[in-house]
């Protein structure tokens, strides 16, 4: 039996749009533009924090009475 071979997905260039005659080039980005990744191929860097914390609490208690009673009877 073969195992087939991935496959992969194919990058795809985007050029950016050639706008003549306009003062906005495009070159300098959307400032309020969500910066996620939105391409096959885009790095996307995943970070994660971790935070533990334990603690340890014993108690032991212990008691004893001991008493002896003797007497003389009158």
């Amino acid at each position: 039996m073969q195992v087939p071979e991935p496959l992969e997905a194919p990058v795809v260039v985007h050029s950016k749009p050639i706008s003549p005659g306009s003062l906005y080039t495009g070159d300098e980005g959307n400032w309020i533009a969500d910066l996620r990744a939105h391409h096959v191929g885009d790095i996307v860097t995943v970070v994660i924090q971790e935070k533990a914390s334990a603690s340890k609490e014993a108690s032991t208690q212990t008691d004893r009475d001991t008493g002896i009673k003797a007497g003389i009877p009158t």
